[in-house]
């Protein structure tokens, strides 16, 4: 039973993954890998996945909540996030896109941590999955947005 509920940390630490490779790609000046394309692009359309999948887990969350206010808000904010990103992966350059995927991600961190005091997700959740690995996700954007 402890393996299986030691997967989702697993899973959730294995997302960093690609981040740190399209940085680390970035640092040594790899625009362009065989695999992904180009890096940047690459990066961004990750992020995008990423951050619109952290903002299903909010709608996702929001269908055992009894409170209408808390409910609204995880509906309407969840919404907004994904249609935000995806506008703005459409519409800006890559580096104001990746400018805009860290602000995103401290948003939709800013959002759980909302959802933590509500006492709706466990703290080990908060604290050892969701902080740790948006802070690094962020760290991670930011060296790639100072290479760009």
């Amino acid at each position: 039973m402890k393996n299986q509920k030691s997967i989702d940390v697993y899973l959730a630490y294995s997302g960093l993954i690609p981040f740190l490779f399209f940085t680390i790609c970035l640092l040594f000046n790899y625009k362009h890998t065989l695999i992904f394309g180009n890096t940047i692009q690459a990066l961004s359309i990750y992020g995008l996945i990423i951050a619109s999948f952290l903002a299903g887990t909010h709608w996702g969350r929001q269908i055992n909540i009894e409170s209408p206010i808390v409910k609204l808000f995880l509906q309407i904010s969840s919404n907004i996030n994904v249609i935000a990103i995806w506008f703005a992966y459409l519409n800006l350059n890559s580096k104001y896109f990746i400018l805009l995927l860290i602000i995103e991600f401290l948003v939709l961190l800013k959002i759980d941590y909302y959802i933590y005091k509500l006492k709706i997700t466990s703290s080990r959740y908060f604290l050892y999955i969701r902080l740790p690995i948006t802070s690094a996700v962020v760290i991670l954007l930011a060296i790639s947005w100072s290479l760009i």
